[in-house]
């Protein structure tokens, strides 16, 4: 699910400013944007130039690099584990459902009328 567009989902049924988000967690997520990861980069380089005659100039140049990254969005991560219960609390008040694997579905039961403007969203992320 997307953060911010389940923070700001409607409850079922109350379309109104007042009807966002009736739970603890605050309507802007921290500065999490600008989450981090940890990389390691190594490789090597090769290059040959050769000038066989005053006018003519020849050059090749040839790498292999190799980059790995780990732990990426750790900030993000630690977040959302933080605030999960909350989080699922607005999925399901907007009218989604949440699977034993946490994935979200719009909940079949709530009529499209009633739904939040944002769940068909929301669960699709």
């Amino acid at each position: 699910m997307r953060v911010g567009i389940g923070i700001t989902a409607n409850a079922i049924d109350d379309f109104s400013d007042a009807g966002t988000n009736r739970r603890t967690i605050p309507q802007t997520q921290p500065a999490f944007i600008q989450d981090r990861r940890h990389v390691r980069a190594n490789g090597w380089e090769m290059e040959l130039v050769a000038t066989p005659t005053n006018s003519l100039r020849l050059s090749a140049n040839f790498a292999i690099s190799n980059v790995d990254a780990s732990n990426a969005s750790d900030l993000t991560a630690a977040y959302v584990d933080k605030n999960l219960p909350q989080l699922r609390q607005i999925m399901l008040d907007a009218g989604a459902t949440i699977s034993a694997t946490n994935v979200a579905a719009l909940n079949a039961k709530v009529p499209v009328n009633q739904r939040s403007p944002y769940i068909n969203t929301a669960v699709a992320n």
